[in-house]
């Protein structure tokens, strides 16, 4: 009973260390199966996280306040060294833990951006609606290469708020247009970080289906063609991950053409 009642305290306290102890006790020892820990590198990532989780607005927040919380999310992001939450095995890609939390705050407040720039350009709040559109180029770039539902996420999020804004620059100060180039340059710097979140999800993939053919082994089972629950082999989990790798490409692709097209010499500068 004191146990039930401390849980609770604490879900009301910080809800994100509910979560936390959901991500580790979903790991616990099951017969005939390997214990799934974080290292400590990947609990290190999850808990720069904290503080940020920690001071999220309510679901009711103003525009000003998701402004605030936005520009706390990429203030930290190099100081606190936050880091794309790639999966440490398989199921992070589905279960309810630490990482679903923070990328669910993520999309939140990325949608909620989105929306409050819209309606400030709407009122004619040209310089405004520029400033949230660098706001959301710079929050994609902290997440988006944690998997590939991730990374299609925030390539929307940023073609998108370049095709809408990339017309307007010329109509605000300098300032915000320079903010504005200069946040659309980094995100085309950074597609590198594409085939090294490939490799990890591939190798997670192949760790997940050799755990599950050891199990079926020591249980005494035909493994030969071996599924898993979904129905679906080895050869194709990874044609469908070389899929995802394939479209990702495209996603970063529409990117920069979008960046060309929108940002002229701020994407393509001229050679010295």
């Amino acid at each position: 009973m004191e146990a039930r009642k401390l849980a609770a305290q604490m879900a009301a306290i910080c809800p994100f260390a509910m979560v936390l102890g959901m991500g580790y006790s979903a790991r616990q020892s099951v017969p005939g199966h390997s214990i799934l820990r974080y290292s400590d590198a990947q609990n290190e990532r999850i808990e720069a996280y904290r503080p940020i989780v920690a001071a999220a607005p309510p679901l009711q927040a103003t525009g000003p306040l998701i402004r605030r919380h936005a520009d706390l999310w990429i203030r930290l992001a190099p100081l606190e060294k936050l880091q794309a939450l790639t999966p440490a095995f398989q199921e992070d890609l589905s279960e309810d833990n630490a990482r679903s939390e923070i990328m669910g705050q993520w999309r939140w407040l990325l949608q909620l951006l989105n929306r409050d720039m819209r309606l400030v350009l709407e009122d004619g709040h040209l310089a405004l609606a520029v400033e949230d559109g660098t706001r959301i180029i710079r929050l994609s770039e902290i997440l988006k290469y944690s998997d590939f539902d991730t990374m299609h996420f925030a390539c929307l999020a940023t073609t998108r708020t370049i095709a809408l804004v990339g017309p307007l620059l010329r109509k605000v100060p300098v300032k915000d247009r320079l903010q504005f180039n200069a946040a659309a340059s980094e995100v085309n710097r950074s597609r590198g970080k594409l085939p090294a979140m490939y490799k990890v999800i591939k190798a997670n993939c192949e760790d997940y289906m050799a755990r599950h053919i050891g199990f079926d082994r020591e249980l005494g089972a035909d493994v030969q063609g071996i599924a898993d629950d979904d129905g679906a082999d080895l050869s194709t989990r990874l044609g469908s991950l070389q899929h995802a790798y394939v479209s990702a490409i495209r996603d970063e692709v529409k990117f920069r053409t979008s960046a060309r097209a929108f940002l002229g010499l701020a994407f393509n500068p001229v050679k010295s």
